[in-house]
C-alpha cells in the first residue's frame, strides 16, 4: 500500500544501512562481482588519478504507468567500456556476463527504491499516474571514488536538470567517511529554473517550492546551521536525497580557506588583472580561488557597493554566474577606486565567517541526452557562512582514524539518477 502522506520534503535526505530494506547477501554478492570486474579493469588500464573519475554505466531502467510498463535498456556491447578495444573488454566481461550483472543491478536498485520510499512517492504523482511522464533510473558503478575528488570539497548537484532523486549505495563492511551535504533552501537561479521548466512537470516544480517552504519553517533562525558529514557507522551505507534540495560533496578532511581582510585584499590584487582573461581564477593557498566564488560569497553579506548594484540589477545570490561576477568586478572593483570599494565590501562581508572551498558550485552538468544541455553554476547559498562537521577538531581526529583504518580499501558504490522524461522523448520512444 502506498504511503499517501509522504511529501517531497520528507525525502530530502535519508541515510542508514541498506540492509534494513534489502537482502544483505544479494548486495554483498553483487558488489563483490562489480568490484572484481570493474575495479580490476580500472587498476589495470588507468592512472590513479583517472580511477577516481571513472564510472561505468550498468543500465537504465524505464518505468511508465501503463500495462507492460517496465522497460529495461542495456548499453550495447561492453557497458561502460565503449572507449576500449574489444580484446581488452573481453578479458574482463563477456556479453552474457554483462547482461546478467546489469539485470542483477536493475533488480536490486528497484527493490532498494521500493524500500526507501522513492517509488511510493513517484507513484502518487498525477504526472506519473497519467502516463505523460516516464521515470528513467540510471544505474552507475564507481569502483573507487577518490583521487582528484579528495582534494577540496566540491559541492554540487547530480543532474542535467531533470533528476528527482539520487541514491548512493556503498559496499563498505566497516566505518567510512560520510557524504557531506546541507539542505538547499534557496530558489534555483533564473537560468536553472528556466531550463528545468522545459524538462520537469509543472506539478513537480510546485512541489519543490512547497518543499523548500516546509523545510525553511523547520529552521531555527538563531542557529547558523551546519554542513553534515563526519563518519557513517552503518555497514553497507546508503544515502538518498532529493537532488534539487541538497548540495553535496565527496567527503574530505581538508578545511576551507577562511578569509580575513588581508587575504581578501591580496586576492583582489591577484584577480583584478584576470577579470577579462580566459580563466578568472588564481592558484593560491593550495587550492584555486575563483573570482566567481569570491563575488558569490561576498553577495551573501553584500557591502555598501555590492548591495545597491545587486538591487539595481535584480540579482540574487544564486544568479551570480561567471559573466555576472566578471561584470561586478569590472564595474565595482577595477580601476582607480576599485581597491577601496572592494575593501569596504570585504569589511562588511567579514561581519560573519567567510570561507571558500576553491571550487564553483555545479547546479547542472551537461547531459548529452538533453538537447541544449549546458553546465550551470551557482553559488551554494549560505555555504560560506556555516561550519562543516568535518572541521570540528574532535570529528577531524575521528576522520583521520577512519582514513587510516581504510588505507588500501576502495570507496566503491552504485549511484543512481532518477530522471523524469516526457513519454514522447526520443530516449524513451527509441526503446519501442
Amino acid at each position: 500500500m502506498l504511503n499517501s502522506s509522504k511529501k517531497l520534503a520528507d525525502l530530502v535526505m535519508e541515510t542508514g544501512s541498506v540492509t534494513k530494506f534489502a537482502d544483505q547477501k544479494r548486495w554483498v554478492d553483487l558488489a563483490g562481482d562489480l568490484k572484481k570486474i570493474f575495479h580490476t579493469f580500472a587498476t589495470d588500464t588507468k592512472t590513479a588519478e583517472d580511477i577516481g573519475r571513472y564510472s561505468v554505466h550498468l543500465c537504465t531502467v524505464y518505468r511508465q504507468n501503463e500495462p507492460s510498463s517496465r522497460k529495461v535498456k542495456y548499453l550495447a556491447r561492453s557497458t561502460g567500456f565503449a572507449d576500449t578495444p574489444d580484446e581488452v573488454t573481453n578479458k574482463y566481461l563477456t556479453v552474457d556476463a554483462e547482461k546478467v550483472i546489469a539485470d542483477r543491478a536493475a533488480v536490486f536498485v528497484e527493490d532498494f527504491m521500493n524500500g526507501n520510499g522513492q517509488w511510493d512517492y513517484i507513484q502518487q504523482q498525477d504526472w506519473y499516474r497519467s502516463g505523460e511522464y516516464v521515470i528513467a533510473v540510471d544505474v552507475n558503478y564507481y569502483p573507487d571514488r577518490g583521487g582528484v575528488f579528495k582534494r577540496y570539497p566540491q559541492f554540487h548537484k547530480d543532474t542535467g536538470g531533470n533528476n528527482i532523486f539520487v541514491n548512493l549505495i556503498f559496499d563498505n563492511d566497516t566505518v567510512i567517511e560520510a557524504t557531506e551535504w546541507y539542505t538547499d533552501l534557496a530558489v534555483p537561479s533564473q537560468k536553472r529554473f528556466a531550463w528545468q521548466q522545459g524538462l520537469m512537470p509543472k506539478a513537480h516544480m510546485t512541489a519543490l517550492t512547497e518543499a523548500r517552504a516546509a523545510l525553511a519553517r523547520k529552521v531555527n533562525p538563531t542557529e547558523p546551521g551546519v554542513v553534515q558529514g563526519g563518519v557513517s557507522d552503518s555497514v553497507y551505507t546508503y544515502v538518498s536525497w532529493v537532488d534539487d534540495l541538497v548540495w553535496h560533496a565527496t567527503p574530505i578532511d581538508y578545511e576551507r580557506l577562511q578569509l580575513n581582510l588581508g587575504v581578501a585584499q591580496w586576492l583582489h590584487s591577484q584577480l583584478t588583472p584576470l577579470v577579462n582573461a580566459d580563466d578568472f581564477v588564481v592558484p593560491a593557498y593550495n587550492l584555486y580561488v575563483y573570482g566567481l566564488e569570491i563575488i558569490g560569497t561576498m553577495s551573501e553579506v553584500p557591502g555598501p557597493h555590492l548591495r545597491p548594484w545587486m538591487g539595481a540589477n535584480f540579482t540574487r545570490i544564486q544568479d551570480i554566474d561567471e559573466p555576472a561576477a566578471r561584470r561586478i568586478w569590472r564595474e565595482l572593483y577595477s580601476g582607480a577606486d576599485g581597491a577601496r570599494k572592494f575593501t569596504e565590501d570585504a569589511q562588511a562581508r567579514l561581519a560573519v565567517d567567510w570561507r571558500i572551498t576553491g571550487a564553483v558550485g555545479e547546479a547542472t552538468d551537461v547531459d548529452s541526452s538533453l538537447a541544449g544541455s549546458k553546465r550551470i553554476t551557482e553559488t551554494p547559498v549560505n555555504l560560506s557562512k556555516i561550519r562543516r562537521v568535518n572541521s570540528d577538531p574532535n570529528m577531524l581526529a575521528r576522520l583521520k582514524q577512519v582514513q587510516a583504518a581504510n588505507v588500501g580499501k576502495t570507496r566503491s558504490f552504485i549511484r543512481t539518477w532518477v530522471r523524469v522524461l516526457p513519454k514522447a522523448s526520443t530516449e524513451f520512444t527509441a526503446l519501442r
